[in-house]
């Protein structure tokens, strides 16, 4: 017999992929063994490597323009919106604490505190700690023992405020209340006798 010159064909599988590339007409060869393949088959026949190189996975394309990947139209709404919310609460809660458009007053007073000789006090006024001390002069003319003080009271609203006095002494709250005009010095006297 003789001999067959080139690569014999494999039974069957390798007689029926041979007959499909001719008949569509198109094949591939296999970058290792130089065999050609039909072009739907991912491995070479006859060595078994891989015919395509992978394609490396590229990234999707985001179908939104200039606005960040993956973010469309209802998100940056809804995120326009949020801003929007925050900044409004932040405002109405400025106005609330801070209350600029409501015009602040201010005016003297002239507080005497009268008791036993170095009895202790705290001062109180509209509920702010203001000063404490201790009796130690003689008044002749109001016959106790006296301190005197003089502070600036402030207030918003109207131009008239009633001013809450505290002075506490011995466990003992002494309570006065004055109205109070913006500008003018106004008088007030607490007794702490117990």
């Amino acid at each position: 017999m003789g001999e067959r010159k080139g690569r014999e064909p494999r039974l069957g599988k390798d007689l029926m992929e041979h007959g499909a590339m001719r008949v569509r007409g198109k094949a591939m060869k296999c970058p290792t063994c130089g065999a050609e393949n039909p072009v739907d088959r991912s491995f070479c026949g006859d060595c078994g490597s891989l015919l395509r190189p992978e394609q490396p996975v590229q990234p999707a394309r985001s179908t939104t323009s200039g606005r960040g990947a993956g973010w469309g139209a209802s998100h940056w709404k809804a995120l326009v919106s949020v801003v929007v919310a925050i900044a409004i609460l932040v405002a109405i809660i400025a106005i609330v604490v801070l209350n600029p458009f409501v015009p602040t007053y201010r005016a003297t007073l002239g507080l005497t505190v009268k008791g036993n000789l170095n009895q202790p006090f705290v001062v109180f006024v509209d509920g702010k700690s203001v000063t404490n001390g201790t009796l130690i002069q003689w008044n002749d003319h109001l016959s106790w023992y006296t301190a005197t003080i003089t502070m600036n009271v402030t207030w918003k609203g109207n131009a008239t405020h009633l001013c809450n006095i505290e002075v506490f002494s011995s466990g003992a709250r002494h309570t006065a209340s004055v109205w109070m005009t913006d500008g003018v010095t106004v008088g007030a006297t607490v007794t702490i006798w117990p």
